[in-house]
């Protein structure tokens, strides 16, 4: 009896050791709330449902009294499948006129608890619209984290500071991407003097959108948090993802005239016509009596000789604007 007993001990503890080992080499260099991340319920179901699940999304930005801010963004992946491959190739845009931007860290951590940090000259700075740099200061980070095999976990975080003082503070943040998200945080601190206004957009049916709110120090602290949040699966001719996914726009801007007035200096002088545009024009539209003629002459030798280039300035929608300023 006691050799039984003694056996089906030794069973149980292999048991026990081989499933804490697994569980350890997946867990090792990742934090305890990455750690608990792994051990959640809807991770299985997922493991054969999506080629890579965002275990923790997170987006923490402090604005400051002059108008600068400091934001960090981080994301934490574990890749489930060959197609979950594409989230360990990151591109993080900034503008690099109004931000400076640093990698903090970002790792990979193998199923086997093997740690692999970037190298650095697996970093780059690249222009998006590569083939017109000179028209947009958007510029991207962009890196591929190293090692990866099937169910590794990939970890990095970015820092952004604004360079100069900006007059208000404006940014859109997407808590639904095109993979499932277990755990999606955005904080938001801000002297209590200022205010935000915000509007959350296509949020899950019986989702609570309102934030947690906090003052202390002289500081007020907006917390959204999100559990379980599911993928957005991109389709042919679809809306913008700003319209059919759950994402949330803020702004510190007090009315819609301040926007008006920042776009107003942005703007300012672009959209004047030179002396070599004002004598295309009257070339263009010589002997023709009637305005829609003169029109028609102008339309169709923009369409058909003038390249468009699409150029950022910011990031600013009006759109957005128009909803965060009459939110409230």
């Amino acid at each position: 009896m006691k050799r039984s007993y003694l056996l089906i001990a030794i069973v149980l503890l292999a048991t026990v050791f081989h499933s804490c080992s697994l569980h350890l080499g997946l867990t090792e260099g990742l934090d305890p709330e990455v750690t608990e991340l792994l051990g959640n319920p809807s991770l299985q179901t997922l493991q054969n449902e999506a080629p890579a699940v965002i275990l923790l999304k997170e987006y923490v930005v402090e604005i400051f009294s002059d108008g600068d801010y400091r934001l960090t963004f981080r994301e934490v992946t574990k890749v489930l499948s060959e197609e979950g491959r594409v989230w360990t190739d990151v591109r993080y845009e900034y503008d690099k006129d109004t931000e400076k931007i640093k990698l903090l860290y970002a790792k990979t951590v193998t199923p086997e608890g093997k740690v692999i940090p970037i190298q650095r000259d697996a970093v780059q700075v690249v222009a998006p619209e590569s083939e017109y740099p000179k028209y947009t200061s958007i510029r991207a980070l962009s890196f591929t984290m190293p090692g990866i095999t099937i169910g590794s976990i990939v970890d990095y975080k970015v820092l952004i500071e604004s360079k100069g003082q900006p007059e208000e503070f404006s940014e859109r943040f997407f808590f639904q991407v095109n993979a499932p998200v277990l755990l999606v945080r955005c904080k938001v601190i801000m002297p209590q003097h200022k205010e935000l206004k915000y509007v959350v957009l296509s949020p899950p049916p019986g989702v609570d959108t309102s934030p947690k709110i906090v003052e202390k120090a002289g500081k007020r602290i907006y917390l959204w948090e999100f559990k379980n949040i599911p993928a957005s699966l991109p389709e042919e001719d679809m809306p913008p993802r700003e319209e059919v996914c759950f994402n949330i726009y803020m702004t510190t801007a007090p009315d819609w005239n301040t926007c008006i007035s920042r776009w107003k200096k942005l703007i300012a002088g672009k959209t004047d016509p030179d002396e070599v545009i004002k004598q295309k024009a009257k070339e263009l539209i010589r002997g023709l009596k009637s305005w829609s003629d003169k029109v028609k002459e102008i339309f169709d030798y923009v369409k058909t000789e003038i390249t468009f280039v699409h150029t950022s300035l910011d990031n600013f929608s009006p759109q957005s604007w128009i909803r965060a300023c009459t939110s409230l």
